[in-house]
């Protein structure tokens, strides 16, 4: 999978997920016309982390420059870490984590906060696209 075709799956399964933010990745419609990827990911897919690691995901530098120097090398030092699900601040670790119940019933910002991790992401993809094929 090239970069561009990671870049462009996975702006466009994001957006799907903003608009409906109580789907799950592996129920995006585009499987149908591409093939499965590795945790349902086109990055994850283009960049293999068994071989390149996660380190050279395109999209790392979008939600990492929150993190300290430090704390970001350790992250990237990691190899057992999957940075973008494994950190707080990623919008990947939002949407994944996103209660839809609490210990009082449901949550109200459930689908608020899953339509914004997800739209994050899809708009950094859409950014990094968009570097990719300027002139």
């Amino acid at each position: 999978m090239t970069k561009l075709a990671a870049l462009a799956m996975t702006r466009d399964m994001w957006a799907w997920l903003a608009e409906n933010p109580q789907m799950k990745k592996e129920q995006w419609p585009g499987w149908q016309v591409h093939q499965k990827c590795w945790s349902d990911c086109a990055l994850c897919e283009f960049v293999n982390p068994t071989a390149k690691g996660c380190r050279e995901c395109p999209l790392n530098n979008t939600w990492m420059a929150e993190l300290s120097e430090g704390t970001r090398a350790e992250v990237l030092g990691n190899i057992g870490l999957f940075p973008c699900v494994d950190v707080d601040t990623s919008p990947f670790s939002k949407w994944l984590y996103a209660r839809r119940y609490t210990g009082d019933g449901e949550n109200p910002n459930y689908e608020a906060t899953r339509r914004m991790a997800a739209l994050e992401i899809s708009n950094a993809a859409a950014a990094e696209l968009a570097k990719e094929v300027a002139p």
